[in-house]
């Protein structure tokens, strides 16, 4: 064997790492333009906000900052449930609201409760709001986009979730003592 062909292999060797290299930098950039697109569509459907899982619109608007507002049953009525309530479990089991329009899990009903011993055996209202910006006319308000009734029958919780145009409905049981 020459001592060229010999050089001829080793030059053929190390460019394989780097042709490897490419390769990979390649295809980490066509995931990453994938992702771009279905980003924006998930958005674009309201299905999670802009500011959650690696948002590319992110700084169009201002950040949702969603909040829970506890209404309680007098009567017929759904009245404001005042301030003090504990919603730290909720948020942290409801993935902090990064699917917007996805029922809660139960885990976050539970937290809600435990977190909240004055409302449990009682009809409750939770709903959900962010921060909304619209730009003709220019506004930045609150809007609720999910609201979460929750109905006691003895020691079992019923739900019902409405969002996004859709509800689902669900039930659990729960000891109230």
């Amino acid at each position: 064997m020459s001592s060229e062909q010999i050089v001829e292999k080793g030059a053929g060797r190390a460019r394989t790492p780097a042709r490897a290299l490419k390769l990979l930098a390649g295809g980490l950039v066509a995931i990453h333009v994938v992702w771009i697109a279905v980003h924006i569509g998930l958005v674009m459907n309201e299905r999670i906000n802009p500011w959650k899982l690696g948002g590319y619109a992110m700084y169009t608007v201002p950040p949702p900052q969603s909040q829970v507002h506890v209404f309680t049953r007098d009567g017929e009525a759904w009245v404001p449930g005042g301030e003090g309530y504990w919603v730290f479990s909720f948020f942290e089991a409801n993935h902090h609201n990064v699917f917007r329009c996805a029922a809660p899990p139960e885990a976050a009903l539970r937290g809600f409760l435990d977190e909240n011993a004055g409302v449990r055996g009682k009809a409750v209202r939770l709903a959900l709001s962010e921060e909304v910006m619209t730009r003709e006319p220019f506004h930045i308000g609150r809007e609720i986009y999910a609201t979460i009734e929750l109905a006691w029958s003895g020691e079992t919780v019923t739900w019902r979730h409405e969002a996004c145009g859709e509800q689902s409905e669900g039930r659990f049981a729960y000891a109230v003592g």
